[in-house]
């Protein structure tokens, strides 16, 4: 009798392959599956429109086309890796709210800036006077001469930080300065679609003018010139909300490693330790019966066991990959964009768990969590208070920027859980954000009113209240999260290649049977493949 996992993962693979042959279905294609969400609007951004009002009036129809394509793209796609199948669909509606943003809400080619490292010019050599007599080869009377260009030079290198003196890239130790760049009207093409590639993908907004406040960054000068000077020195070690960044490239590349490595091991664990109970396979509503380890505990007590495995593991999933990603991208940048390859555009995940205790749900969502998609959410809202449709530090404000924030990042989710196999709620994910806005409202109003009681509260006992709070409401709320993204079978994606439980021949112990034993994890669905097809535009690779 074939396993459980092995059962399902048969069955879903084999509607999906069905609707393939049906014509019903797409797998995620490259390039075809990018138009919509990144060719069509990187290259639209390349073209120069700063000086010609008409030319920039079309980016409604680059709007439109992303919409347009990327909703039907939802309607159809998926893929039999089952992490991509859920992927699929946050990014294809992550194309659309970011074509939005930097087409509607904001305006790039007007505003926008990027820090970039180049080698400072070096000092000239000032011209000496006739008549002064020099001895030694450039001494006058017993002392070294100094220029006041050396002096200056001399001055500005004692007053650099580390990363400022480092070698440039052709390893001469050249002084490296950091300039900013707007975009750069007047240059080759490619020089223009490397800087609208780095915008596209900066979802932070690390190293431009428009990052996020949570990570390091300089002081943002309101007005910014081209070639401008950055003010490096006034980039945090670490920010209020936690968020720190490397110092040297060896404890970036250590960092990045340990957690990487650490990270691998737990998600392997979790793997063997999930798949021992049917629940994360199929669901709550489900005939087969809680493994032994949990089986008599009562329905809160388990309900609390389930979700704080859940919790780790998206939060181990989330720390694994980032930190993979950052090691490419550090040495991808250092080879190929020397200019934008310097260590504080590589800041932490996470903020600090502190501001969970200080603000509660705010401080859980605003700052501890990961803030990828802070500035496409934050946009709408941004947007209106330069229009000044919305006024600052208001109630109005503040409840929109709240709604809209949580209300897209409820859909994109959403958007996910729609494009994976199984037969899905994905509304269960918007409500689960929605209500998550909900609460920090709940909080503070509940705060304010202990406060007026208790104006002297200690701070532990604040401290203690707004954890509480998180962690009730979170564990009342999880469940519309927790049961949909089971649903989507995200449990069966085989995060890691190879399994080290399994090669030192514990997986056995470590599943109680449930799991299979064999070391290598991935099978063919999770390699690109040559996909064919009937129309020529949408020849490929499939993933």
């Amino acid at each position: 009798m074939p396993r459980l996992e092995d059962a399902l993962s048969t069955a879903y693979r084999h509607t999906f392959l069905q609707a393939l042959q049906d014509g019903s279905a797409k797998p995620l294609l490259i390039p075809y599956s990018i138009l919509g969400s990144h060719v069509i609007p990187i290259l639209w951004l390349t073209i120069p429109h700063v000086s010609r009002p008409w030319l920039y009036q079309t980016r409604w129809i680059v709007v439109a086309f992303t919409i347009v394509f990327n909703v039907h793209a939802m309607t159809v796609t998926s893929s039999t890796n089952f992490g991509l199948a859920y992927s699929s669909g946050m990014w294809l509606f992550l194309g659309i709210i970011q074509c939005l943003n930097l087409l509607v809400w904001t305006r790039p080619q007007f505003e926008a800036a990027r820090v970039i490292k180049v080698v400072a010019p070096k000092p000239k050599p000032e011209a000496e006077p006739a008549d002064t007599p020099r001895q030694n080869g450039g001494t006058l009377n017993g002392h070294a001469t100094l220029t006041s260009q050396t002096l200056k030079l001399r001055k500005s290198v004692s007053n650099a930080p580390l990363e400022k003196i480092a070698e440039s890239e052709t390893g001469t130790g050249d002084e490296i300065e950091y300039r900013w760049q707007k975009f750069p009207a007047k240059a080759p093409f490619l020089v223009r679609l490397g800087w609208v590639m780095d915008l596209m993908f900066s979802l932070r907004g690390c190293g431009w003018n428009f990052s996020i406040s949570t990570i390091p960054r300089p002081v943002i000068p309101q007005i910014i010139q081209d070639n401008a000077k950055v003010d490096v020195d006034s980039v945090p070690r670490k920010t209020a909300a936690g968020f720190s960044h490397p110092v040297t490239a060896r404890n970036l590349l250590r960092t990045c490693l340990i957690k990487a490595l650490l990270s691998y091991i737990v998600l392997d664990f979790l793997n063997l330790q999930m798949k021992r109970d049917p629940y994360y396979l199929v669901g709550p509503n489900n005939e087969y019966e809680p493994p032994p380890h949990i089986a008599n505990k009562s329905p809160w007590s388990l309900a609390l066991c389930r979700q704080s495995y859940f919790l780790v593991g998206v939060l181990i999933s989330i720390t694994y990959y980032f930190y993979v990603s950052n090691i490419f991208q550090y040495y991808l940048f250092k080879i190929f964009f020397p200019s934008r390859a310097f260590l504080w555009n590589f800041p932490s995940m996470f903020g600090s768990f502190s501001d969970v205790l200080d603000r509660g749900l705010a401080g859980w969502w605003g700052s501890w969590w990961h803030q990828t998609f802070r500035l496409v959410f934050l946009a709408p809202s941004v947007y209106l208070l330069k229009k000044g449709y919305l006024k600052r530090r208001t109630v109005a404000a503040d409840l929109f920027g709240l709604f809209i924030s949580f209300f897209q990042s409820g859909l994109l989710h959403a958007a996910g859980s729609y494009t994976a196999i199984p037969h899905t709620r994905p509304w269960d994910q918007l409500r689960y954000f929605l209500f998550q806005g909900l609460g920090i409202v709940v909080q503070q109003y509940l705060s304010l009113a202990l406060r007026s009681i208790f104006p002297k509260m200690p701070r532990a006992m604040r401290r203690c209240g707004n954890l509480a709070f998180s962690i009730l409401w979170m564990f009342v709320t999880s469940p519309m999260f927790l049961h949909d993204m089971i649903s989507c079978a995200i449990w069966m994606h085989e995060s890691v290649p190879i399994s080290v439980f399994r090669l030192l021949g514990l997986g056995p112990a470590l599943s109680l049977g449930y799991a299979d034993n064999a070391w290598w994890r991935w099978d063919k669905e999770y390699f690109l493949k040559f996909y064919e097809t009937k129309h020529w535009w949408e020849a490929g690779f499939a993933l």
